[in-house]
């Protein structure tokens, strides 16, 4: 495709109320006690929490800060017996001055007074035990100050912790999005999900403007629910019709996300160019102006790499790519218009980008993330007897489309085991925080480490199984080290997620798996997708069903099951 937008194929910031923060210890807080409690005798609460997030990168919640402020006595913000003397009501904009915070730097911590905070050094993120970080920065850090102690593990829901509007660490609980409809729903959640990470953006495409319509008429739906969503059918929207669509729903959500706090300018900016070039456009040139305007906003100057919000417990991996793909083009404007190699380093500013996530903290106190759980998980259920999915199996391929084949049947199969643990009732333990920690599905979390597994995998020898010769390969790569392992999957992540163009026999074969994972998937779940699979003349064998109970009505409990799902064969997604 040239020069255009590296976009991605498969499937908010002030944090809302349904995150956790990472706990901050009682030495932090003490370290801030003099500086917070002189501007909050002359500072709204909001006033002091905007000052201190700007200046420190200090981001506690509202509730946070109260029961500190209570505990040492001052009492809550608009309780109803402060006293008080009057208090400035400025607006966000009219902050503290620096000589209110000169007057107590002397307590503060040398960490954030010294000429090396922020020096520009190479740093590697410390790590406990063997467990070596090699994630790195080479400018100021802007992270927060907060810290997720290991102590913290066992409790973390006290007093100095808000379940209701701060993200936690995903090796400790983290909530899952919340999404207010019924098993019908989840049904089509799931079967979108499994098409995005299946490349058919048509399927998802449809399921997901339908989620999406439905979660904007719900007046229970929170703004991560719908967040989630949007970016999901952004992504998918391939076809000029549908990228027209997935606009006029992106710019109506951010006008909703803007008077919530939750827009998130780059990452929203960069989708509807992406859906702006699925127009077919004919000149990409403003396109291009446009991303690399996107890119200098984040930009500090081309070595330093600006703040960008996070929203996810983890990492935002959708913002990761499109940070990834943007610097692409941002890097090559550069290099034409000079004549000469760009100075900036895309990768360093990517691994800058990577240091300021709470993920690079989950690496330094070793804690485990959806992404470890998840390829854990993977090398135990290769070690147990699981078949093929039939219709999966007999996806027809020659040698040359061997590898691609053997993804599909491996990520089928998995995808298969953890959808009956989901309706026994056990899903993993990955699946429940993945979307709230990674901003991606479980399924494109699990279609991502597949492709890991099968990028190590040998050709077929003895055995033509992918089961049998991708177990030492995930078994390997499960004793990877942390920073090892996201180094690892990044890598792929964005290299899966750009759009490339592909030769006749590649379309065609990408054809042939779309039929046989369509058929798959609609006879799973009993449901009827917008573009069906082309149905097979001979009587299927429907024996890759075994364990899972679509067609049964005699289990209420059961979230698969038809008489949950209702009549899911006429459902129209």
């Amino acid at each position: 495709m040239g020069d255009t937008i590296p976009p991605i194929g498969r499937g908010s910031g002030r944090k809302d109320k349904n995150r956790r923060s990472s706990r901050i210890t009682d030495a932090t807080w003490d370290q801030y006690k003099p500086l917070l409690c002189k501007l909050y005798k002359s500072y709204t609460l909001m006033v002091v929490m905007s000052f201190m997030k700007q200046r420190f990168g200090f981001a506690p919640s509202k509730r946070q800060y109260g029961y500190r402020f209570e505990k040492w006595g001052v009492r809550k913000y608009l309780g109803p017996d402060k006293p008080g003397p009057t208090r400035n009501v400025a607006g966000l904009d009219e902050l503290p001055s620096e000589q209110i915070v000169d007057e107590f730097f002397g307590d503060m911590s040398p960490d954030l007074n010294s000429p090396e905070y922020g020096s520009g050094l190479f740093l590697d993120v410390p790590c406990r035990g063997n467990n070596k970080g090699a994630i790195a920065h080479h400018a100021p850090s802007n992270a927060s100050a907060t810290s997720a102690t290991s102590e913290a593990s066992a409790s973390y829901l006290d007093e100095d912790t808000d379940f209701e509007d701060s993200p936690s660490s995903p090796g400790k609980t983290t909530s899952p999005i919340s999404y207010p409809w019924g098993a019908d729903d989840d049904a089509k959640k799931l079967v979108a999900d499994f098409c995005s990470a299946m490349s058919d953006d048509q399927n998802a495409f449809d399921i997901y403007l339908s989620l999406f319509d439905a979660l904007l008429k719900s007046p229970a739906s929170l703004i991560t629910a719908k967040s989630m969503i949007i970016t999901s059918l952004t992504r998918v929207a391939q076809q000029p019709k549908n990228a027209k669509q997935a606009r006029d729903r992106l710019s109506r959500f951010r006008d909703h996300a803007k008077t919530h706090g939750s827009d998130r300018p780059f990452l929203f900016s960069m989708l509807d160019a992406y859906m702006e070039e699925q127009e077919e456009v004919t000149d990409e040139s403003p396109i291009h102006l446009r991303v690399c305007e996107i890119i200098r906003t984040v930009l500090g100057d081309n070595t330093t790499l600006g703040e960008i919000p996070h929203s996810y417990a983890a990492i935002d991996l959708v913002t990761y790519h499109f940070l990834s793909s943007g610097l692409e083009v941002y890097e090559k404007a550069i290099t034409a218009d000079d004549g000469k190699p760009a100075t900036l380093s895309s990768e360093d500013l990517l691994y800058q980008y990577v240091y300021k996530q709470p993920v690079a903290e989950n690496i330094r106190y070793g804690d485990t993330s959806p992404l470890r759980g998840c390829i854990t998980w993977c090398a135990r259920q290769l070690t147990l007897a699981h078949k093929i999915p039939h219709e999966i199996a007999s996806i027809p391929c020659d040698d040359s489309q061997r590898q691609w084949c053997d993804n599909v049947q491996l990520y089928c199969t998995l995808w298969h085991t953890m959808l009956l643990n989901v309706q026994n009732g056990m899903p993993p333990p990955w699946y429940g925080p993945c979307e709230s920690a990674l901003g991606i599905s479980p399924s494109e979390l699990l279609v991502t480490v597949c492709w890991m597994i099968g990028a190590d995998v040998g050709r077929p020898g003895s055995s033509n199984d992918i089961l049998k010769r991708a177990t030492s390969v995930v078994e390997a790569m499960s004793q990877l080290q942390e920073g090892d392992l996201w180094i690892k999957f990044l890598k792929l992540f964005t290299w899966m997620n750009k759009l490339v163009d592909p030769g006749e026999d590649d379309k065609k074969f990408e054809a042939t798996i779309l039929q046989h994972t369509r058929r798959y998937i609609s006879a799973t779940l009993n449901v009827e997708l917008p573009f069906p699979g082309e149905p097979v003349l001979d009587i299927p064998d429907f024996h890759y069903l075994d364990g899972l109970d679509p067609f049964s009505t005699g289990d209420s409990n059961n979230p698969m099951a038809l008489g949950v799902f209702g009549d899911l064969g006429g459902m129209e997604l």
